[in-house]
């Protein structure tokens, strides 16, 4: 939100970025003397080289730069470059960078890119693990993005083959082909997880697990008990599972193995957590950090010490979006019609008649109550 990118996801051919000002996690552990690596998903914006993941903190990146990819062709989204009228990037592959590689095809054949992107980062353990054999001992940042199980809904045979008394017990298709993607998933970190216990064995490692966004109802997914699901403000869309893991007793002690979490935590806390609280146990420069909103769980995760470092969590500020397909999840249930949009315009909301029907081609918006009223306005800081 504080970067006016919450309106839509990036699209494919989208001429903008991330804000170069504006540090990534990648830059702030390089700052900190880490190694530095990206496999997976980008989806920061790529329209320039300076917007591309070299350029933004990570000393090699393999994988996409949209929002999402084909797992068998490995072609990134299409269907979105379609639809801002574009075809220049329909047919946009994985590509593999790095120092002496630079924006070359991604080399890892034509396998499922889950199988593809867990070799690049049992790849890079290892190396990380020879040069710290060679008395090299840099510590190591690396994201692992990977989509699954985003759509298109595309798992190898092999997976259904090995937990076929699992998967079919699933009688419908997206909902057996999204378990399967998940699946895959698993076994794609416990490959990586491997490579970390052969390569690094006695290296202190911190495993961080998330989710970006509740599964989509409409992909496979489900939420329940939840309501909703990805593109809602519900918390089917917005709450998700979280893991904190180590191995080693200085980075979570004994006390703290296996606990639950139950404080509110943001995904924008994870960064300053890692920094703040993890590296520098408290101590680190604020510099880059400013234009973050997120606040330092640390201390309360691992020692349960002092109070709770967060009581609320903003969910939008966004009244009007110029992709119509989107307002009415982000409004959750409110009838609002348009009569100012033309060409990707738009309307301030004091300006939109609210819980009209659709009249003259106006473009509307139909929901079921108006949330405004519906709940005590104290929810509501706009």
């Amino acid at each position: 939100i504080a970067l006016g990118m919450q309106h839509w996801q990036l699209e494919a051919a989208a001429p903008y970025s991330l804000d170069p000002d504006t540090a990534t996690i990648g830059e702030l552990f390089q700052r900190q003397g880490y190694a530095t690596a990206l496999v997976g998903k980008w989806h920061l914006g790529h329209f320039t080289a300076a917007a591309l993941p070299m350029r933004r903190g990570f000393e090699s990146f393999y994988g996409f730069y949209t929002g999402g990819e084909n797992y068998f062709t490995r072609v990134s989204e299409g269907a979105c470059a379609r639809r801002v009228n574009t075809s220049s990037r329909d047919s946009m592959p994985e590509v593999e960078t790095h120092a002496d590689l630079p924006n070359a095809p991604a080399s890892y054949g034509k396998s499922h890119s889950t199988y593809a992107f867990a070799t690049r980062a049992s790849e890079l353990v290892a190396r990380h693990g020879s040069l710290s054999e060679d008395g090299l001992v840099q510590p190591f940042l690396l994201v692992l993005a990977l989509p699954n199980p985003h759509v298109p809904l595309l798992a190898p045979a092999a997976v259904f083959r090995t937990h076929d008394a699992v998967l079919r017990q699933i009688t419908n298709n997206q909902r057996r082909t999204f378990a399967a993607l998940t699946i895959l998933w698993d076994e794609a970190l416990g490959n990586v997880s491997a490579a970390c216990n052969t390569h690094l064995p006695a290296r202190p490692i911190l495993w961080v697990i998330t989710s970006d966004n509740g599964a989509a109802v409409d992909g496979g997914g489900s939420n329940w008990p939840l309501r909703g699901g990805k593109k809602y403000l519900y918390e089917g869309g917005v709450k998700v599972r979280g893991i904190m893991y180590s191995a080693s007793d200085t980075l979570i002690p004994d006390l703290r193995r296996g606990a639950t979490y139950n404080s509110l935590m943001h995904i924008v806390d994870i960064l300053p957590t890692l920094l703040l609280g993890v590296l520098a146990g408290g101590n680190y420069n604020n510099d880059g950090l400013i234009n973050i909103d997120g606040v330092d769980h640390w201390s309360h995760l691992r020692d349960g010490a002092g109070d709770e470092p967060r009581d609320e969590v903003l969910l939008n500020i966004d009244y009007l979006d110029a992709n119509l397909d989107y307002l009415g999840y982000l409004r959750a249930a409110i009838i609002s019609c348009a009569s100012t949009y033309a060409n990707g315009g738009v309307a301030t909301l004091p300006d939109l008649p609210l819980l009209r029907a659709s009249t003259l081609g106006r473009i509307c918006f139909k929901g079921l109550y108006n949330v405004e009223e519906a709940f005590a306005a104290s929810y509501f800081h706009y």
